[in-house]
């Protein structure tokens, strides 16, 4: 990581230690400063520069900070589908060309098929791999949950999670998506009390990852406005857009909802967005993580390069709602990283 008027530029994640250090000075030679390492070369060694590759399929690039290859497909209206990371290309190739089959478009790598190979297969059987003694202890949990709702859908919500779960074999089940009168699913409460097992259990039973309750809420966004890490990371296994919101209801895509530095960056390697997007108050997620008062969580965006002195729909600035809400670690940090400060021009007027 290299600094220049405060604004950080990063240069990749590496394996060994070295190879970190060859590349940070490689970044100050690019800004014309001096090395911050001298007493190394300023190269990459071999291992690094064979990281730096081009994909030979349509919609397959390569992550050189993740060391895997990832399927991205453009729609019309510029719109961007994502299909995951791979370890191997043929295998990202692969899901481009199921993706284009899903969005009934030709697809971009016709010599290849769209199924994965075997090796693709059996990753993601290891990811669905079901520990069953889990799973009933936190559906206990989830029954007793569904039960305080009072609803009249529960009793049904019930019998079709026993059946479930006594059923064990892989074999989706469409009444699995089966919501309350507030349009929750079992996914949805279950990812939003916790329960990682359950979650993933549902998901190979066919519950819908991108449902959206009534209150426009997905499981990803009730898992991370509610910070569970594990539930999270399951959602994840099995790759799904971090980006998903309805309109006009911005304000609860997950980026805006992060309280933990580990599940923001969890969100980032997903591809989640975080420059030029704002919620409804023309709010960036720094702003509203300055609202909060989540100090990980403003670190993490201003490593990101998110705009420190960004004015809201008030011209309001993410320091003014650090100090007001008394957040004093926050403001001192946004202090600290050259923050304008207008609070007291506002409390004059």
């Amino acid at each position: 990581m290299v600094r220049k008027g405060e604004k950080a530029k990063y240069g990749g994640y590496f394996n060994d230690e070295l190879d970190a250090g060859n590349r940070c000075n490689q970044l100050c030679e690019d800004f014309g400063i001096p090395l911050q390492n001298p007493d190394i070369n300023a190269m990459p060694n071999e291992q690094y520069q064979i990281r730096e590759k081009t994909s030979q399929y349509k919609g397959v690039c390569w992550d050189k900070e993740r060391g895997k290859w990832f399927a991205r497909v453009s729609l019309k209206g510029e719109k961007q589908k994502y299909g995951g990371r791979f370890n191997h290309e043929l295998d990202a190739a692969k899901r481009v060309n199921e993706i284009c089959k899903e969005s009934g478009i030709p697809q971009q790598n016709p010599s290849i098929g769209a199924i994965p190979n075997e090796n693709c297969k059996k990753e993601k059987k290891c990811t669905i791999l079901l520990d069953y003694d889990a799973i009933k202890a936190e559906l206990n949990s989830l029954i007793k949950i569904i039960d305080e709702n009072n609803d009249s859908i529960s009793t049904v919500m019930k019998k079709i999670l026993i059946v479930a779960i006594n059923c064990r074999e892989q074999a989706k089940m469409e009444e699995i998506n089966l919501c309350t009168k507030n349009g929750e699913s079992a996914l949805s409460i279950a990812a939003k009390h916790g329960l990682p097992n359950t979650v993933k259990f549902l998901i190979s039973k066919g519950a819908e990852k991108d449902h959206f309750t009534n209150e426009h809420h997905t499981p990803l966004s009730l898992a991370v406005s509610h910070n569970h890490l594990n539930v999270v990371q399951v959602l994840f296994e099995d790759w799904i857009s971090p980006n998903s919101h309805n309109e006009p209801y911005l304000h609860l895509a997950p980026i805006f909802n992060v309280k933990s530095r580990e599940i923001a960056q969890l969100l980032i390697d997903n591809d989640a967005v975080t420059h030029d997007i704002y919620n409804n108050e023309h709010q960036s997620p720094l702003t509203v993580a300055c609202q909060n008062g989540y100090l990980d969580v403003v670190e993490f965006f201003l490593d990101d390069g998110l705009n420190i002195n960004h004015l809201d729909s008030d011209n309001k600035n993410p320091l003014f709602y650090a100090l007001s809400n008394k957040h004093h670690d926050v403001a001192n940090l946004l202090i600290s990283k050259g923050a304008k400060n207008f609070f007291h021009q506002y409390q004059m007027i």
